[in-house]
């Protein structure tokens, strides 16, 4: 089931991806963000609390992944949201260096991931070809669901406790960039 499983979750990226512009006419960008960062963490508590077979894990993590759709569609707007505040806060324009940060945080991510997954099957006693054991697959389970669900509250709680740019706030930091900017312009 492993190929129809990974091509679903590309498929409901897609998808998901498709639909970001047309909700987003409803949520702003930080609405978009922290619906999809907590459609992660309860989908991926359910499937650690729940999804005893395939079908079950496979549906909530497909589901999980509408929230991870949401976040990676959402998160070029806040980068253009966060650079135009550091030019308003500081009045010169790191555009090029916050925007080309975008890659980073993935990079960061498959660093960690290969880490932590690394230790954390040692840490569980995984033995290649060994025979499963209830106590291996439980830790299985929580490697595979509590880890992104811990990563993703760390993720949701700096999200709440530090991005307060609303829209409004953000078209008036742009309408005084460009103030600023056409009265440079005339000097």
């Amino acid at each position: 089931m492993l190929p129809l499983f990974l091509g679903s979750l590309g498929i409901i990226q897609l998808c998901s991806a498709i639909a970001v512009p047309f909700i987003a006419k409803l949520l702003d960008k930080r609405h978009m963000y922290t619906i999809g960062i907590s459609a992660i963490v309860v989908f991926q508590l359910a499937a650690w609390a729940f999804a005893k077979d395939a079908m079950t894990f496979a549906v909530m993590i497909g589901i999980s992944y509408i929230g991870v759709a949401f976040c990676t569609s959402s998160s070029p707007a806040m980068y253009a949201d966060a650079s135009d505040y550091g030019e308003w806060k500081t009045g010169k324009s790191a555009r090029g260096f916050i925007m080309g940060m975008a890659n980073m945080p993935p990079k960061l991510g498959l660093i960690t991931t290969g880490t932590f997954t690394g230790f954390a099957l040692s840490a569980i006693g995984y033995v290649a070809g060994a025979p499963s054991t209830p106590e291996l697959v439980s830790g299985l389970r929580n490697i595979i669901h509590m880890l992104p669900a811990i990563a993703a509250i760390i993720g949701l709680i700096v999200m709440t406790l530090f991005n307060k740019l609303t829209v409004p706030e953000v078209i008036k930091i742009q309408q005084e960039i460009s103030a600023r900017n056409e009265a440079a312009a005339t000097k």
